[in-house]
């Protein structure tokens, strides 16, 4: 009987070598290609990138010089509103329209009389801009907080002219910002602006107008304990307490956040507490420790967190004076 031949390990061994030295030059192959796919296809999109944004700062520039050179308020009007719509596209295109100048041109028109109209519209615009660096810088090289102070504190000027002039405000405030450079500039005009804001917080017509003012302050108290002393001066707790009772200005938990934050700055100076006191504000802060949400909003869940947790802070820091720690043990 014919036997089968068998083939030996000797023979199949450098087959075996040979394949797995196949399969490693194929992995090492397509590793390479791999890599440089990823190369080249990052390439393109950077270069698309560069392009887009040639395309948008062109666009921009145009809109721009429609704002600088046209003497029709109507034509301005559109290219302002045409610039706070590309704000909102993100940070990157904000970075982009802060480059080309748009804070010095929108800021140029809100010292011009002729143009009060604009005024709103135009720092709506800037105040979105200056959620970037870029933008704060800008206003920074025109002397951009003088002219907030300037509008905020000139009773002729529209309320919707100031409260947007408050939003730009708390925005280049905003504790978000790591470079906080540009509050050298704010100490010259800390007592006119802050004078003027809780007028405002007081005078105001509605929920947003208090919000935006509120929000401009709260930050500030952040910034410099010579603006808290500044509101004790100007009766502060009053007004703001005054305001959690009127619904037409304090209708949400985003504008008690504000106020909270205000009075628990506030409270760190000792003749708080006494002015707290006198306009029953215990109670006022104790109900916000209760605040709730009127919806399942998310943010408005995180808003009321926020209240409660401040309110809690101003309750404890008020109460190292005995009076008021009897008071809010009589109530409770």
């Amino acid at each position: 009987m014919m036997e089968t031949p068998k083939t030996s390990r000797a023979n199949s061994a450098p087959l075996t070598a040979h394949s797995r030295c196949l399969h490693t030059d194929d992995e090492y192959f397509l590793k390479s290609m791999k890599e440089a796919i990823h190369e080249i296809l990052t390439d393109v999109s950077d270069s698309f990138s560069q392009m887009i944004d040639m395309a948008l700062a062109s666009e921009i520039q145009v809109l721009i010089r429609q704002v600088e050179e046209s003497d029709d308020v109507f034509l301005m009007e559109n290219a302002i509103s045409n610039l706070l719509s590309l704000t909102q596209d993100g940070p990157q295109l904000c970075s982009i329209i802060a480059k080309e100048g748009a804070v010095i041109a929108l800021l140029k028109i809100c010292r011009q009389d002729c143009f009060s109209s604009l005024y709103a519209p135009a720092l709506r615009t800037v105040a979105s801009i200056c959620c970037v660096e870029e933008g704060i810088n800008q206003l920074e090289k025109v002397d951009g907080v003088l002219c907030l102070a300037d509008i905020l504190t000139d009773e002729g000027c529209t309320e919707a002219a100031r409260a947007e002039a408050a939003a730009v405000v708390a925005q280049i405030t905003s504790p978000h910002h790591s470079n906080t450079h540009h509050l050298s500039s704010f100490i010259e005009s800390m007592q006119d602006i802050v004078s003027a804001l809780i007028k405002l917080c007081e005078t105001a017509s509605c929920g947003e107008v208090f919000l935006l003012a509120s929000a401009a302050l709260a930050n500030i108290t952040f910034f410099d304990s010579l603006a808290c002393e500044i509101l004790l001066q100007l009766n502060a707790v009053h007004i703001l307490l005054q305001a959690c009772r009127d619904r037409q200005r304090v209708d949400t938990p985003y504008s008690k956040d504000q106020v909270v934050t205000i009075l628990a700055n506030l409270s760190v100076l000792e003749q708080t507490a006494s002015e707290v006191l006198q306009e029953n504000g215990l109670e006022r802060l104790l109900l916000l420790l209760g605040e709730k949400p009127s919806s399942s909003s998310p943010s408005e869940g995180a808003a009321c967190e926020r209240v409660q947790q401040k309110a809690a802070v101003t309750l404890a820091r008020l109460s190292r004076d005995p009076a008021v720690a009897q008071a809010a043990v009589e109530l409770q």
